[in-house]
């Protein structure tokens, strides 16, 4: 585990309103973009090692202490639009993903989805569909999580 953790350390942790500057030509030509949300450190860590390794260019904010706050700041400009993928966890403080997810795309956001939840109801599922947003469920393999992310970006 503590390899892990050291790896992600060396990634930048970009705050919420850092993402505001990400312009989409500013990342290598190639790279598929990801924004993770997610509070529980050591899958944050794991899921970001893997998905790094897989040659993803991985991004996840230092604080997610308000996911409404967040949505919000990655709702304006072309923040949001710079990342093909975002990954979240359901059951994070201040907003549920599905929520998240629902005001993104009524702001337009059309990229692909992944909601991280302990508690994959049939409802939850059905309701992801409707948003196009895929359901993965903890806990989940590391194959399981790359397999998961090919399907959601195609």
């Amino acid at each position: 585990m503590p390899r892990a953790a050291a790896a992600v350390d060396t990634y930048p942790l970009p705050k919420f309103d850092d993402f505001e500057d990400t312009l989409p030509d500013a990342r290598p030509s190639g790279s598929i973009r990801v924004l993770l949300v997610e509070d529980d450190w050591v899958v944050r860590g794991l899921v970001s090692t893997r998905l790094v390794e897989a040659g993803y260019d991985v991004h996840h904010p230092q604080a997610i202490d308000d996911l409404a706050h967040a949505i919000e700041v990655l709702g304006r400009g072309s923040a949001m639009e710079s990342f093909h993928l975002l990954i979240l966890d359901h059951e994070l403080r201040g907003l549920a993903g599905l929520e998240a997810v629902r005001r993104l795309r009524a702001a337009g956001w059309k990229g692909a989805t992944l909601l991280l939840t302990t508690f994959p109801s049939a409802e939850l599922r059905r309701r992801a569909e409707e948003l196009k947003a895929a359901v993965l469920a903890k806990p989940f393999s590391l194959d399981l999580l790359t397999a998961a992310v090919d399907a959601a970006l195609h």
